[in-house]
């Protein structure tokens, strides 16, 4: 789940649920494939102004941790 800013400024977030389309666990990084709406709501928003070494909050609603295989052909 991300927690993306309030585009009229305010302290409230939105959560928006997102699937991770790649991953790399040696740098601690992974993607997310994302589709731009208009009317742009927080996620199209955030998504058009962020610049690189921004940050957001991430987080697994009750998950214990997951595994990636190498191969792509080996993903469940």
């Amino acid at each position: 789940r991300f927690w993306f800013p309030d585009p009229e400024g305010s302290d409230t977030e939105f959560q928006r649920a997102y699937t991770i389309a790649e991953s790399n666990p040696e740098a601690g990084t992974f993607s997310v494939d994302m589709v731009l709406h208009e009317p742009a709501g927080p996620a199209s928003t955030w998504a058009r102004n962020v610049e690189a070494g921004e940050t957001i909050s991430v987080m697994s609603m009750g998950s214990r941790g997951f595994s990636i295989a190498e191969d792509p052909r080996d993903r469940p």
